[in-house]
């Protein structure tokens, strides 16, 4: 029975041990992602870009962004739009204004 109880012991003091070694590594992650995001420069439409009218449920960045004239990477910047896939539906992006 005290070897069941030390080898209890033994795991706890590991177990105990790596979680504080992974909140280190996480909160680093966390301080590093954060003074990254201060330097990023903000998103902000270009002059001369508004609201557009919702997207529809069939609509993708790029081909809002051929209708309007523009790159799907313009558009991505100025609304603040993640890298990857992103739901549109809905949504109101700003866009060049009509001429």
């Amino acid at each position: 029975m005290n070897e069941l109880k030390r080898a209890f012991a033994a795991l706890l003091i590991i177990s105990t041990s790596l979680a504080v070694v992974l909140l280190g590594i996480f909160a680093s992650l966390g301080d590093s992602a954060l003074s990254a995001s201060a330097q990023a420069k903000p998103c902000q439409a270009p002059p001369g870009w508004e609201l557009g009218p919702a997207i529809g449920p069939d609509d993708t960045l790029e081909e809002v962004a051929r209708r309007n004239e523009t790159t799907a990477a313009e558009v991505r910047a100025a609304n603040c739009l993640p890298e990857g896939p992103v739901s549109l539906t809905g949504r109101r992006l700003y866009l060049p204004a009509p001429p």
